[in-house]
């Protein structure tokens, strides 16, 4: 039974571990997101606009984001 909370206890502490910016993207949760994104991640004014402009280009050329990470869509917004 220790072993077993021994486990249990580690899963939850690598999952806390987990920045908001490894959530996928899901166009239905992206403003709770993105909030928390802001919050906890410092997001920095510069990459939210590069992040938004990235996002608006993909919804104006039909680019499905579903299951990418808000980190992925970041960093392909820095490369444009």
């Amino acid at each position: 039974m220790k072993k077993f909370a021994i486990v249990i206890v580690a899963l939850l502490c690598l999952s806390s571990c987990k920045t908001a910016l490894d959530r996928e993207y899901h166009a239905d949760t992206l403003n709770s997101d993105l909030e928390v994104i802001i919050a906890r991640d410092n997001m920095t004014e510069n990459e939210l606009h590069l992040f938004n402009t990235y996002l608006v280009n993909a919804e104006i050329n039909d680019i499905d984001l579903e299951g990418k990470t808000y980190r992925e869509i970041l960093e392909a917004a820095k490369k444009q």
